[in-house]
Order: structure tokens, then C-alpha cells, then sequence
């Protein structure tokens, strides 16, 4: 039962790298052969190609809201999300399309898949460093998710 947690984003573009920080803080303390962490600049249909083969996959990610309050920590399990009924184009489809997508060519894509994202404050421009609510919060995941891991283990 191996599991993968992802680290998404852009860590030179501020608050839109807080997936790839919380995932980095994890590599230092969960040294698991079931769990392995991995982070990527990459997005869309192309994160399904980390995910393939694993049980279990945790994603994490930076997310800008109309109205949310930089920090907030939202969990999303992809089970519970509901399909739009409109079709896209392949570059635009989200993520619960592409996985309904790849089961249906009986990709091995893992049976449960969450998605933390962390409300972004600042990516307008250039910046290796998180604002320090959006960095709190990384802290805050990161704990949540060494329990959660370890208690699984």
C-alpha cells in the first residue's frame, strides 16, 4: 500500500510554491518506503503521471479563491467532487475529469486521492519566500500531515 504526496507549484513565484514547501518539510521526517514525496512545477493532465500506480495519493497545492482569506487550509477528497457536464478541451480539463479520463483506459490511478490546498496571498511576481500567513499554514499542514501518516504506518 504505497503512498505518494505531491508538492505542486511554483517556488520562485511566492505564495504559489506553499505545496512544494509543505512537501519538502515532509521529506525531512516521513522516510517511509511505503510513502514517497515527490514535487513538481508541472500541472493539469500531467500530474496524473506521478500519481499512476500508488494506493493512495495526497496532493498539495497553492489555491486562489474570490474571497478567501490567505492561509486557509482546504481539504478536498476527489471522490466527493461532482463531474461538470460540459465537455473541454484536453488543456483545460480539471482534475477530476482527467482521472475519470484515465480510468476509463484502466490507467492504475490510486482509489483515493486528496487534495490540500492552501489560499494563496501574494503571486504577483518573483519571490522565493511565503507570506507569513500562507507559511504558518504550511507549518500547520505539515503537522497534520506527519500524524495522520504516522499513525497510518
Amino acid at each position: 500500500m504505497k503512498t505518494i504526496i505531491l508538492g505542486i507549484g511554483n517556488d520562485i513565484v511566492k505564495d504559489d510554491g506553499v505545496g512544494i514547501y509543505t512537501a519538502d518539510l515532509l521529506k525531512k521526517v516521513l522516510t517511509n518506503d511505503n510513502i514517497i514525496i515527490e514535487t513538481t512545477h508541472s500541472a493539469g493532465i500531467y500530474i496524473l503521471d506521478f500519481i499512476e500506480g500508488y494506493h493512495k495519493a495526497i496532493l498539495i497545492d497553492s489555491i486562489k479563491t474570490k474571497d478567501g482569506k490567505p492561509g486557509t487550509i482546504y481539504k478536498i477528497n476527489l471522490r466527493d467532487l461532482k463531474v461538470k457536464n460540459h465537455p473541454h478541451f484536453l488543456h483545460t480539463v480539471d482534475l477530476l475529469q482527467m482521472i475519470l479520463l484515465y480510468k476509463d483506459h484502466d490507467v492504475k490511478l490510486p482509489t483515493d486521492i486528496t487534495l490540500y490546498a492552501i489560499e494563496a496571498g501574494d503571486t504577483s511576481g518573483f519571490g522565493e519566500h511565503l507570506s507569513p500567513a500562507v507559511k504558518k499554514s504550511a507549518h500547520k499542514l505539515f503537522h497534520r500531515l506527519k500524524k495522520e501518516l504516522l499513525l497510518e504506518l
